[in-house]
């Protein structure tokens, strides 16, 4: 389906925008884009990844998403290495042939943002906790200290991965306790600040304004004192194993999340070989409910990571039935890949699950089009351009859009005839008449207001009422001729 399944909105032309900047005007960037949550950033690490993807493309945004997509499927190796550390070869070879087939992972491999390449730390801190843990061997906390501080690079909600990191040396202190190498705890801890190093450079520069706000959220300011945040994470959790294995029955997911935990402890409990395997993916999945204190955003990717304990569980079961049924296991692996297929059918030709984003239908090839024809009935003429955005009034996507393809293909950029909102990414030129062609774009109205297009419309029927008009996709485009 790829490229044209491509989803690009305003965080991805802002994205694309200052990624170049960073590297054609030399603007060095030490916070990333908003956390959703007032003083809370990502790490500006995905910037600089995809900076020069966006300059080899000469700004191509599929280039970018085509190499994001190649780094989601090398997890493959990851979760081979990963489950074969917990459970042995067998599980391993599973667990990676359930990724291969993962509904959930080939949506994060659409997923054009910041949040996309955690699926790949994560793997890599918990390979370091399972090569402390299961092998005892020191080196591994590079891989410790590397996979926490990308993850939180990436996706700044990932700080709960402090809470695994004292977790399991407590529960697996013995284990932990002889990988205590100087030499090596030192590397783990260089790793850690290496990559974290942008966000110490961030709160020196702010005054600490990530603390502050760190605190603020565990220590509110009222008079009952400290208040549990109300959980979301087993509609998180549930939404993974419905993404990856009963994706049947939307409606039990929090059921289903709930009886996924009892049977990790019941495992635990009865299987004494591998109590130490349940008991690690345990931790790796319950850690995700300390999320909840940050108040995150309620949208798909804050369970990023959560699938991968969840295919190991079901390589597991499919690896012990393989040796006493092996028809019906077999049975089980083909309903599995039937039923993942399925839901690429039917979700990625949209592109992500508007679990992940808010708009629907904001697929590049259709923004092309949109452009090509505007250019069309330009037929060679400078012409104004507005549109019906979101973030409402904020020209991002379009001046990417037309600085990127329409400058190349036909030469020139039209003239901004919106409001031009400071602080935002994207250049285009003020008209100098008012007697242009104007051109009218309104984006997919999924999140946007119906009061807001009205005020839209009122405004360009003020220079003119609509000549023609046409619907690509979920876009509508307007002509006026004043």
């Amino acid at each position: 389906l790829f490229p044209q399944n491509i989803y690009f909105g305003y965080d991805q032309s802002r994205d694309a925008t200052v990624s170049q900047e960073i590297y054609k005007n030399h603007d060095l960037k030490i916070i990333g884009p908003s956390a959703g949550k007032d003083g809370l950033f990502h790490g500006p690490l995905y910037w600089y990844l995809i900076g020069p993807l966006y300059l080899f493309s000469r700004g191509n945004p599929a280039y970018v998403l085509g190499f994001i997509s190649l780094i989601n499927a090398a997890g493959v190796f990851l979760i081979y290495f990963l489950a074969k550390k917990i459970f042995g070869e067998k599980v391993g070879l599973c667990s990676a042939l359930l990724y291969a087939f993962s509904f959930s992972e080939s949506q994060y491999a659409l997923y054009f943002a910041n949040p996309a390449p955690a699926v790949l730390s994560m793997m890599i801190f918990y390979l370091g906790w399972a090569i402390l843990i299961f092998q005892k061997k020191p080196l591994a906390w590079i891989l410790v200290g590397l996979g926490l501080g990308l993850s939180i690079q990436f996706e700044f909600f990932l700080i709960y991965l402090f809470s695994s990191a004292i977790i399991l040396p407590l529960v697996f202190w013995p284990e932990v306790k002889q990988g205590l190498k100087p030499k090596y705890l030192f590397l783990g801890f260089l790793s850690l600040f290496l990559t974290m190093f942008s966000f110490i450079l961030a709160e020196v520069k702010y005054g600490f304004r990530t603390t502050r706000t760190l605190l603020s959220v565990f220590l509110p300011k009222t008079e009952v004192g400290i208040k549990l945040p109300t959980s979301s994470f087993l509609g998180r959790l549930g939404m993974e194993i419905y993404y990856d294995v009963f994706n049947f029955w939307p409606s039990l997911r929090e059921i289903s999340a709930f009886a996924l935990i009892l049977t990790i402890v019941f495992l635990a409990i009865k299987v004494k070989t591998l109590r130490k395997a349940f008991i690690f993916i345990l931790i790796w999945i319950v850690s995700n409910y300390f999320l909840d204190f940050f108040g995150p955003p309620q949208l798909y990717y804050v369970g990023i990571g959560l699938a991968i304990p969840v295919i190991f569980l079901l390589a597991y079961f499919l690896t012990i039935l393989w040796q006493k049924q092996k028809f019906f296991s077999l049975a089980l692996l083909v309903l599995f890949i039937f039923a993942n297929l399925n839901l690429m059918k039917k979700y990625n030709p949209m592109g992500p699950v508007m679990d992940l984003y808010v708009q629907k239908g904001m697929l590049l090839r259709d923004e092309v089009k949109v452009i090509d024809k505007i250019y069309k009935e330009a037929n060679g003429k400078k012409f104004t351009v507005n549109a019906l955005t979101m973030p409402y009034k904020i020209k991002t996507t379009w001046a990417y859009l037309f600085n990127w393809y329409g400058r190349q293909k036909y030469g020139y950029v039209p003239f901004w005839g919106g409001e031009d909102v400071p602080g935002y990414a994207g250049v285009m030129p003020h008209p100098d008449s008012s007697k242009y062609v104007r051109f009218a774009i309104y984006e997919p109205m999924r999140g946007i207001p119906e009061e807001l297009k009205k005020e839209f419309i009122d405004s360009e029927n003020g220079y003119a009422m609509p000549t023609n008009n046409e619907e690509i996709g979920y876009f509508v485009w307007e002509k006026r001729t004043p």
